[in-house]
């Protein structure tokens, strides 16, 4: 009796051990798939609505100058009446545009909530804030003074841009050795433990935009990437915006996965 009574408490400590292993576990994960969500909802609680009129304007500016070589540019707009409201973070609508150069005519459009709408904001502001470290000629035909103000001040509002491009996304704190497709950078660490979620498509995507992502298709950092080639790549990503988004509400992967809501 008095062995068997062991047995049982020493078969009750390892599933207590598991149990607190696995706690422990998706605890961590939790908190990694909660990251991008929170900096966001702390975002828009600190949003004026002066400040996203702004933030919306220069975000134009910054997209029609970066596509300016290209027949069409982006643009995105306030559907009418949907911000008059006292609770307009919650009911505004923007919709994202493709319009031709030649004739502004408008080609793909989607409507977008404040949340999609900010997803997007962060994502392409810290892409082109990257591409301007690459070595090339100034991205703009400016002054010093007019690049010290330009309108890429308004990546001070995306929580998740950090000041210090060698740092991970995820922890801000161990340097990146890894980039994805998407540009976003992060540590071995913080990767490896997203990977390793169990959410079949955990794995598949970036963890800070979600942006698909195939299993061999980061690489390791290991020298600055030809201007060229990264600025030709976001402008294709950038001017295909509006369908992908469409194409992912329809097919049933939703914009919450790509660009968290």
């Amino acid at each position: 009796m008095s062995q068997e009574r062991r047995l049982h408490n020493n078969s009750n400590d390892d599933d207590a051990m598991n149990n607190r292993h696995q706690m422990e576990y998706e605890i961590a994960s939790d908190n990694l798939e909660f990251i991008p969500t929170f900096l966001k909802i702390k975002q828009i609680i600190l949003l004026r609505h002066s400040d996203f009129i702004n933030l919306l304007n220069e975000f134009n500016d910054t997209l029609e100058k970066f596509t300016r070589d290209e027949p069409y540019y982006l643009r995105f707009t306030i559907v009418p009446h949907s911000d008059s409201n006292v609770f307009w973070k919650a009911l505004i609508r923007i919709k994202c545009s493709k319009i031709s150069r030649a004739d502004q005519s408008r080609l793909n459009e989607i409507v977008l909530s404040l949340q999609q709408f900010l997803s997007v904001h962060q994502s392409l502001c810290q892409q082109i804030a990257i591409l301007q470290k690459c070595s090339s000629p100034t991205l703009y035909n400016s002054s010093p003074t007019d690049q010290n103000s330009s309108s890429f001040s308004t990546a001070k509002l995306s929580f998740s841009i950090s000041n210090n491009d060698n740092e991970c996304c995820i922890c801000m704190d161990r340097k990146p050795n890894l980039v994805l497709p998407c540009t976003h950078k992060f540590c071995d660490e913080c990767f490896h433990e997203w990977s390793s979620q169990t959410s079949p498509t955990s794995s598949q995507t970036c963890p800070l935009c979600r942006v698909d992502v195939n299993s061999d298709s980061g690489f390791v950092l290991a020298e600055t990437p030809k201007y060229d080639n990264v600025k030709k790549m976001l402008t294709e990503s950038i001017l295909s915006l509006p369908i992908d988004l469409k194409n992912r509400a329809n097919d049933g992967t939703s914009m919450i996965r790509s660009y968290r809501e």
